[in-house]
């Protein structure tokens, strides 16, 4: 997955409607790759913690 595709699927999101998606959008701004991928895989998990709960 590239880097466009990851930030359009946090930015959309339940988790990051909920905490800001202005907050998400520079958060990702301020920081690189790493954490890009970082946060990504973070939102994932959370998102199957959650469906399988």
């Amino acid at each position: 997955m590239n880097r466009a595709e990851m930030i359009e699927q946090i930015l959309n999101s339940q988790i990051a409607k909920a905490h800001g998606v202005e907050m998400a959008k520079e958060m990702i701004d301020r920081h690189g790759d790493d954490f890009l991928k970082a946060m990504y895989q973070s939102i994932v998990s959370q998102e199957e913690a959650l469906l399988f709960s």
